[in-house]
């Protein structure tokens, strides 16, 4: 079968090829690969910004970003006016920064950065609640091992509230009166301060005191 020689569309350059090996018209239209993808690509301006820029032919565009293609939209919009920005202070660096009105009003922004947001939530918040009563408190001071001890031996391992019998050591010793308004730790680990509850009453009991304040 006789060769044919064509020009690459792209380049211009020679090519000399069977025409069996390209059917089913038999026309080699590119030299290569690389050309034929210059060809597929359409150059143009971005009418926003002036950007000098190409899309393939079988996705046409306009703008060369979506962010041009929303500018355009909005002045296009008749008496489109845009929310200036909010100045708001964080709650965390008192540091004013600017955010849209929309996130202002609709999440209730209030910090600069996630950094400052960790920053507030990770120190005690005292100051944000009526009923703070200094959080949790993990050391019930020197008496309250024997005083624990003694209370269960006292309540003969029963629920106070429920009269459930305790297995393998697992109620709770609840301090009548919150340890938290105590000065001295030994006057809040003190018999007539601490009874034996399950921990179903346990929590039930922390639940009514929180209802009841």
């Amino acid at each position: 079968m006789p060769k044919v020689t064509t020009l690459c569309e792209q380049c211009g350059i020679e090519m000399v090829y069977f025409s069996s090996s390209y059917p089913p018209n038999g026309i080699k239209r590119f030299c290569g690969r690389d050309c034929q993808k210059k060809a597929a690509r359409v150059w143009t301006t971005c009418p926003t910004c002036g950007l000098f820029f190409w899309y393939h032919r079988c996705w046409k565009r306009i703008y060369c970003s979506a962010k041009c293609a929303g500018t355009a939209n909005i002045t296009n919009i008749n008496r489109f006016t845009p929310n200036p920005p909010v100045i708001a202070n964080c709650l965390a660096c008192q540091k004013p920064f600017k955010i849209r009105a929309a996130k202002a009003v609709k999440a209730k922004v209030k910090f600069c950065s996630q950094k400052c947001h960790g920053i507030y939530h990770a120190a005690p918040q005292e100051t944000q609640h009526s009923d703070w009563q200094g959080g949790y408190q993990n050391y019930y001071g020197s008496t309250w091992h024997t005083q624990r001890t003694l209370a269960r031996k006292r309540d003969n391992h029963t629920c106070q509230q429920c009269g459930a019998k305790e297995t393998e050591g697992k109620f709770h010793t609840h301090h009548l009166t919150p340890i938290q308004e105590f000065d001295d730790l030994k006057l809040a680990n003190a018999l007539s301060n601490l009874v034996l509850l399950c921990p179903l009453c346990h929590r039930r009991t922390h639940r009514d005191a929180e209802l009841s304040r």
